[in-house]
């Protein structure tokens, strides 16, 4: 195990030390998936400009005075 350059062995961690790595491991896979949901939620939305502007072609615009 490598933290901040310096290499460790896993038997050599205490408890909490494991814990604490654990925790790391779930942090870590959690931002992965937050930024693959924002991802898909950019992609989206980009989707669903593009269909909104197909669909308002035929409005015609306010003019505002």
């Amino acid at each position: 195990m490598t933290i901040d350059e310096r290499r460790y062995l896993l038997e050599d961690f205490s408890e909490e030390g494991r814990q604490q790595l654990l925790n790391l491991r779930t942090a870590d896979a959690e931002l992965k998936r937050l930024k693959d949901q924002e991802a898909i939620a950019h992609t989206a939305r980009e989707s669903y400009g593009r269909a909104l502007a197909e669909a308002i072609k035929s409005a015609r615009p306010v003019t505002v005075q």
